[in-house]
């Protein structure tokens, strides 16, 4: 009669209480497109769970019942035409399940796994998440890049802010873009310049220190051990370069004493000590003063071996010397050493300070440095720093000196060496080493405190701090 196999479903129809029986054919493959398998299962059941359309005929051929399933029960349950859930199965997969009834007897059935309905939106999400993976990785690496572009020259720059807050300010930047953090540090460069500039006209050490605080302004009392030091024959040096050089001759004279300025500065800062000055050809330093190295004994002796240090240091100078070399002659020095309470702190004015030493100790080591000359000596340090230091050096006692101010005469050592060193053991040794002529037995100390003439007439300079023969 059809074309194709028929599948008869019988339904019971219940009308004016009587039992009829409804008929209905289906070409099987209708059926078949309609509740085939695939993405999703379809079939029909009736009101007691007995599928009706299936595509698999077998369970319809062996009257398989579906009312057990969690899905089933809660559709027979409700009072609901149709229905739309999500429901765990008895095989504990999850399942969304939709139902109609399209007769009071039977509904058709629709069900598809979850993972399935949701393999797109899954596959969509992990593709985000890649792509958000990717450009938050590149971005990172991008950033990072980028950060270091900033970040290196500005802990180049931190560094260096820490070497200047040293007293480091030579040092050598060099701008690596053209952007606001090179023109920073080409900025930065040109500051550190200056700086390295004013550091040569002013104490390194003491400026850094006031910059941290750890000198405060005013004067605070001090057990010190002052320093002077003078060129032996400067002024007559100084017209001999003139002499020989004419208007060249300031140039020369600059040179050949920055030449020895360095070398008597070094030994200075490498025991401790602060340089105060540069008085002409003179050197005024101190220990125990902007710092200590824990007592005035090591403040002595570590003056005294400043001293002892410019000695070595001027030998080996003259020694590579040309003899008779006018525009570099050699040089010889007289050095005197006195300890005591001194007031130190920064004096001057808001527009210009500096840290220095001032008291009656000041005055005494410059008068002690002018009695090398006549005494024969390169070093002499007053009794006070001879109590402080004398067992740690060989020195011999020199004749006393009375110094204005002094109702007693103040007594005075020549040092030779560090006790157990190398070199001269005695003062005669000493001299012969230096070229040192022995004085006058008859030579008059106290007229050493006579400075300058006035005609016929002799007049003490009680008020300088420096100076000495020359």
């Amino acid at each position: 009669m059809f074309g194709s196999p028929v599948l008869a479903l019988i339904f019971p129809w219940q009308e004016t209480g009587e039992e009829n029986a409804a008929v209905v054919f289906f070409s099987s493959n209708s059926l078949t497109e309609t509740f085939a398998t695939g993405t999703n299962l379809s079939y029909m059941i009736n009101n007691n769970g007995d599928y009706l359309v299936h595509a698999d005929y077998e369970l319809i051929r062996s009257v398989v019942n579906a009312a057990s399933s969690p899905f089933i029960i809660s559709m027979l349950e409700s009072p609901s035409s149709n229905l739309q859930t999500l429901y765990r199965d008895t095989d504990g997969q999850r399942y969304f399940g939709a139902y109609r009834e399209i007769w009071a007897n039977a509904a058709v059935v629709t069900i598809i796994p979850y993972n399935i309905v949701f393999e797109g939106i899954a596959a969509t999400t992990r593709r985000n998440i890649f792509l958000t993976g990717a450009v938050l990785f590149l971005s990172i690496i991008f950033i990072w890049f980028f950060s270091k572009t900033v970040s290196v020259p500005l802990k180049a720059l931190a560094a260096a802010a820490a070497q200047i807050e040293g007293g480091n300010f030579e040092l050598h930047l060099k701008p690596k873009t053209k952007d606001e953090v090179g023109y920073l540090t080409k900025s930065f460069q040109k500051m550190s310049g200056a700086l390295g500039i004013f550091g040569r006209f002013t104490n390194r050490e003491i400026a850094v220190r006031a910059m941290r605080g750890e000198i405060k302004p005013g004067g605070l009392p001090k057990h010190a051990t002052i320093f002077f030091s003078d060129i032996r024959g400067f002024t007559e040096k100084s017209e001999n370069f003139t002499k020989a050089f004419g208007d060249g001759a300031s140039d020369k004279i600059v040179f050949w004493l920055n030449e020895y300025f360095t070398r008597m500065v070094d030994c200075v800062e490498k025991t401790g000590g602060v340089v105060d000055k540069f008085i002409g050809d003179a050197v005024m330093a101190h220990w125990g003063t902007a710092y200590s190295a824990g007592s005035p004994e090591e403040d002595a002796f570590n003056g005294v071996r400043a001293s002892i240090m410019m000695r070595e240091a001027l030998l080996e100078l003259n020694n590579k010397r040309e003899t008779g070399d006018i525009g570099s002659p050699s040089i010889q020095i007289g050095c005197g050493l006195n300890s005591g309470i001194v007031t130190a702190g920064q004096l001057g004015s808001e527009q210009r300070m500096e840290y220095t030493v001032i008291g009656d100790p000041v005055n005494l080591a410059s008068r002690t440095e002018a009695l090398n000359k006549p005494l024969g000596t390169d070093i002499l340090i007053t009794e006070d720093t001879y109590n402080l230091t004398g067992d740690r050096f060989i020195t011999e006692e020199m004749p006393s000196v009375t110094v204005k101010g002094k109702e007693k005469p103040v007594r005075i050592f020549a040092v030779v060496n560090l006790k157990e060193a190398q070199g001269p053991q005695t003062l005669a040794e000493l001299r012969n080493l230096l070229g040192i002529q022995p004085p006058d037995t008859n030579v008059d100390l106290d007229s050493e405190e006579k400075k300058y003439k006035i005609g016929n007439s002799s007049a003490g300079d009680d008020s300088s701090a420096g100076g000495g023969n020359t």
